[in-house]
């Protein structure tokens, strides 16, 4: 790597912390996988593991670090760290959601049915189904079926380079929608994120007591 990204903070009383960021490591390796998987197809069967790999290792290290330095900022040194293991234990798409809602104090929500968090998600089973392959057996419908021929439901051949495109996308829109507008301090609602309306309270009738 040419250099390393380095969270620091300090406190009042002199106290000065680091936390290494390991996500944009990741994002640098997506970039490039992506890259080499549009200049030459034939590499889409054997870049297509590492990729997907890649670029959800990418979206969790950045949901990891982000709530991290969070809870950190929030909570300070003293009590942050058992707080952020929970939130960063939650599964990986439980973990896109608890991000938004932690990081904004449940002042903003994903947006369920963005096109965006669609694509996240759909990148988040894929990367389930490389790490955690759990195949049963099928009924063969066809008695002459071709011996190489391609498996309906094999987390493999149902990606196209086109979906891997849309992936990466989604996960650049994701950084670009939440995680920069949370750097700069200051979030508004768009296609990615809902703003939470707080119901108003009705105001209650004052009784009058007669006699």
């Amino acid at each position: 790597m040419k250099y390393i990204i380095v969270y620091t903070k300090e406190f009042e009383n002199g106290e000065k912390y680091h936390k290494w960021v390991p996500g944009p490591h990741y994002e640098w390796s997506a970039e490039h996988l992506i890259e080499q998987i549009e200049k030459e197809p034939k590499a889409f069967d054997y870049l297509l593991v590492p990729f997907i790999l890649t670029l959800s290792s990418s979206l969790e290290a950045n949901l990891n670090d982000w709530m991290l330095i969070d809870t950190f900022n929030k909570h300070g040194a003293q009590f942050y760290k058992p707080i952020a293991e929970a939130y960063t234990g939650a599964a990986f798409a439980k973990k896109l959601r608890l991000a938004v809602a932690v990081m904004t104090d449940n002042h903003f929500q994903l947006n369920e049915s963005s096109p965006i968090v669609k694509k996240l998600d759909e990148l988040i089973a894929a990367r389930n189904k490389i790490t955690h392959p759990l195949t049963f057996f099928q009924v063969e419908e066809q008695v002459n079926k071709p011996p190489m021929s391609r498996i309906q439901n094999h987390p493999l051949q149902s990606l196209t380079p086109q979906q891997c495109k849309d992936y990466y996308k989604a996960v650049t829109d994701f950084d670009r929608l939440f995680f920069k507008q949370y750097d700069k301090g200051v979030i508004y609602e768009n296609e990615m994120i809902l703003e939470i309306k707080k119901p108003q309270r009705k105001k209650g009738r004052k009784n009058k007591n007669s006699g």
